[in-house]
């Protein structure tokens, strides 16, 4: 996963192009990285979410506990190819080959993918820790870059006995896993709706954003067997 970064969003611990796309980072020169600081240090540490953020477009949140918040895709078209739904339909299409592509990855890279998870964790519960104990609120947002931690898992790899984040990171990679495959699976994405969408590159790649969280999936669930109760 090139270029892949991850933002551990941690309050007071964290466990945790041209006419064509192919070139277009849909993060691009906008990404907000903005370090913010909480109210105050006595959020619970239960409630602190983590964000995998890849370069292709993808962000996996998870709660500090495991459990998988939501997953979030760009899918992306060139604009000039047309309006409206056919847009939505190429966008909708590049989204879930992000994902399967992403999801191919995970799988072959499993083992890595929990290392970096863990090592990240751990860095990101060091940091929130030690500015607590030095008086300072945490930092709602710390950023990781993949390659980076990857290369300290290299150096000093993650002790793989009675380590709580390797444990934590395990179970965030099989949840990610078994979700990623039921929204890829069939011709369209299972259970992601659309949060948002808008047109970059000056004016010739149309970006939108999907969401699939449990709680989504969830209510879809329920409005789906209302409908066929009737």
């Amino acid at each position: 996963m090139k270029g892949t970064k991850l933002l551990a969003l941690a309050v007071s611990a964290a466990l945790l192009g041209g006419c064509s796309t192919a070139n277009f980072n849909p993060f691009g020169g906008d990404r907000d990285y903005t370090v913010t600081q909480p109210a105050d240090n006595t959020t619970a540490v239960k409630d602190q979410t983590v964000s995998v953020v890849n370069d292709e477009g993808i962000k996996i949140f998870y709660t500090l506990l495991g459990e998988l918040d939501r997953i979030e895709v760009y899918g992306m078209a060139d604009a000039w190819k047309g309006d409206g739904q056919t847009l939505e339909i190429l966008a909708e299409a590049d989204a879930k080959e992000r994902l399967v592509k992403y999801l191919y990855d995970n799988r072959v890279n499993s083992s890595r993918s929990v290392e970096v998870i863990a090592k990240t964790l751990d860095k990101a519960r060091d940091d929130a820790l030690n500015r607590v104990e030095n008086g300072l609120a945490p930092q709602s947002v710390v950023e990781f870059d993949e390659e980076a931690v990857e290369a300290e898992v290299a150096k000093q790899p993650v002790p793989k006995t009675d380590n709580t984040s390797r444990r934590v990171a395990e179970r965030i990679e099989e949840t990610k896993v078994n979700a990623l495959t039921k929204v890829t699976s069939g011709g369209t994405l299972r259970g992601m709706r659309k949060i948002r969408s808008e047109v970059r590159n000056n004016g010739k790649t149309y970006i939108a954003v999907y969401q699939w969280s449990e709680k989504d999936q969830d209510t879809a669930n329920q409005i789906r067997k209302k409908m066929f109760s009737k």
